[in-house]
């Protein structure tokens, strides 16, 4: 009796024993310890489909665990240990010592099963109940890391049931004392350098590549993303702190290496900021609220004050505590304090001083007006202020009001609807400005009755007809209903006008027959119009439907080129009664501005 309980405390001790001398240097390094009746145990990679030929050997009970190891100044690792209780068939045993085998798989959700096969010699004489133990240990398996789920299961018959474990979590790991040797709890350390205006940060020893750093105002205080390498002086105060973390962890390294520096605490009292205004109560008292802000939380006092010629005198009964978990931090990464003032007489105008720790003295007074006295001041003087514009602008633009009053009564809009179609066409690169001042020729010719089409208005059509055929389409409705070929003329369109016009002449030294052909459909509606113009102009009839406008609001171009040399050019605003006058045939009358 006494040698089966040594035999069964060998079997459970063994195993155990064997796993603290074990070497952890590499990873997936596995090893394979056996308990009495069983010799000569190996461990071999095994094939994670087949089951062993030899079924005297049989699965009772699987035990596994995930641990993590640490040996000397070495970093921890996780290891995994299997402990297989076997029974085996004596049906199957010799006299002589046999052979077997036991196949341990593990799996995560994430890689593929790893098999392990252990071979063993079965000594017959000194097996106890046909019992042995196997224990198959495991140094950094395959996928498995801090937080995963590993299944184990065994293909040896019968079949088993997966266990289920977890590996243990990295963030309690990394907060267990003492600190450990794990080299995913190590996050990068940001150090820093104050320069004249700017403060530095650089990793030790790592680049920011593999990196992401974020700041943050007070330990409690949210951290912000900071893709910069530096951040500007005027906002580092004492309360700044920074955490570091690499990509591929979510350990972060946090530190706060201003807190002892004594000169920025004077950005830190530059940068607070309050503010008053009164209110009233429901039950119909007053009341004073009062907002603090400031980029850390501070300590001091808050106390209205009556102001005087000299100084804020204070008014007694009304001082409030400032405290750092009475500060709330806005969005924007400012913390804010703010409170109230009962019952106090708005009357005295009071304003509100604070008194912070550690600064020395006082900040304020900050008071504020009778804002709903100034705000119904500004409505008379709004009023009187538009009714001023008013008239300035009706002195200005008298003489242009009457022109046009003047054109109307005499040629009447009855005659200038029946005056034909009117085409606008713009240079290439229009500019926000001048499209506006286009769209806004187009509508104004068409309340004084014309029939028009703008370039800018028609990109849909153009694109289903092409650039020629849509100009075509409009210059057939000119011919049939009477009308003109608008060309807003900037210097983009001299420009592109001198670049067209020496493209045609290298064209037609080369071969004079495709001139035209090269400059048609694949030209857009600019330059396609420059095409019209020259084949009209060689039939001596170019000021029959062209026309050239330019705005006051664009640059002027430099010069006519020799192509639009005897087109009529009209500046607008100033000469819209002469393109009136040119559009509606209206020439009697002379145009000086023309």
């Amino acid at each position: 009796m006494f040698s089966f309980y040594r035999a069964l405390l060998c079997v459970l001790w063994f195993p155990h024993a064997s796993l603290l001398n074990l070497d952890l240097p590499g990873r997936d390094r596995t090893s394979v310890s056996c308990s009495q009746g069983l010799s000569q145990c190996t461990v071999d990679d095994a094939n994670t489909v087949l089951a062993p030929e030899n079924g005297r050997v049989q699965v009772r009970k699987l035990a596994p665990q995930l641990k993590l190891r640490c040996r000397g100044s070495s970093p921890c690792c996780l290891c995994l240990l299997i402990d297989t209780e076997l029974y085996i068939s004596p049906d199957t045993l010799q006299d002589d010592d046999s052979t077997g085998s036991v196949t341990l798989c593990y799996q995560t959700p994430s890689a593929l099963p790893t098999c392990k096969k252990v071979a063993f010699t079965i000594n017959n004489g000194s097996l106890q109940q046909n019992l042995g133990k196997v224990s198959l240990v495991s140094n950094k398996p395959v996928g498995v890391s801090f937080g995963s789920e590993v299944q184990i299961y065994s293909l040896n018959p019968p079949a088993f049931p997966l266990q289920k474990i977890s590996a243990p979590l990295l963030k309690e790991e990394c907060a267990r004392p003492p600190l450990r040797n794990i080299e995913e709890c190590r996050a990068p350390e940001v150090l820093t350098q104050i320069h004249q205006d700017q403060v530095q940060l650089r990793l030790d020893g790592e680049a920011f590549g593999t990196t992401s750093v974020c700041v943050q105002y007070e330990l409690r205080g949210m951290c912000q993303a900071w893709p910069h390498t530096t951040i500007p002086l005027p906002s580092v105060v004492p309360c700044l702190c920074i955490q570091a973390w690499h990509h591929s962890s979510a350990v972060r390294s946090l530190s706060c290496p201003f807190r002892e520096t004594a000169f920025l605490y004077n950005n830190l009292w530059q940068n607070v900021t309050a503010s008053a205004w009164p209110a009233h109560m429901t039950h119909g008292g007053t009341v004073m609220l009062w907002n603090l802000s400031a980029p850390c939380t501070l300590e001091g006092h808050v106390w209205p004050c009556e102001r005087t010629t000299s100084h804020c005198r204070e008014i007694q009964g009304f001082r409030q505590q400032l405290e750092n978990h009475t500060w709330t931090q806005h969005k924007s990464g400012r913390w804010v304090n703010e409170g109230a003032f009962e019952d106090i007489n708005l009357g005295l105008l009071p304003c509100v001083m604070v008194t912070l720790e550690g600064k020395g003295h006082q900040l304020g007074p900050f008071c504020f007006k009778h804002t709903e006295r100034w705000h119904w001041s500004l409505l008379p003087v709004g009023l009187i202020l538009l009714v001023v514009l008013v008239g300035i602008h009706i002195c200005l633009f008298h003489g242009r009001i009457k022109g046009y009053i003047w054109g109307c009564r005499r040629d009447g809009f009855a005659k200038m609807r029946r005056r034909g179609h009117i085409v606008v066409i713009s240079p290439p690169d229009v500019d926000a400005a001048l499209s506006e001042s286009v769209c806004g020729l187009g509508s104004s010719l068409m309340t004084l009755g014309f029939s028009v089409s703008v370039d800018q208005w028609c990109r849909k059509e153009q694109c289903r007809l092409g650039p020629l055929p849509w100009l075509h389409s409009q210059l057939l409705d000119i011919t049939l209903q009477g009308g003109w070929l608008i060309l807003v003329w900037t210097p983009t369109a001299l420009e592109k006008t001198e670049q067209w016009t020496c493209q045609l002449n290298r064209t037609v030294a080369a071969k004079p027959t495709d001139a035209l052909q090269t400059w048609g459909p694949r030209a857009d509606i600019f330059t396609a119009t420059l095409s019209l113009l020259q084949a009209d102009k060689q039939l001596g009839r170019s000021r029959q439907h062209f026309l050239l406008v330019s705005f006051d609001s664009a640059q002027p171009a430099e010069r006519q080129p020799q192509l639009l040399d005897r087109i009529p050019l009209f500046q607008l605003p100033s000469q819209m009664p002469c393109l009136l006058a040119q559009l509606t045939g209206n020439l009697r009358r002379r145009c000086v501005k023309c």
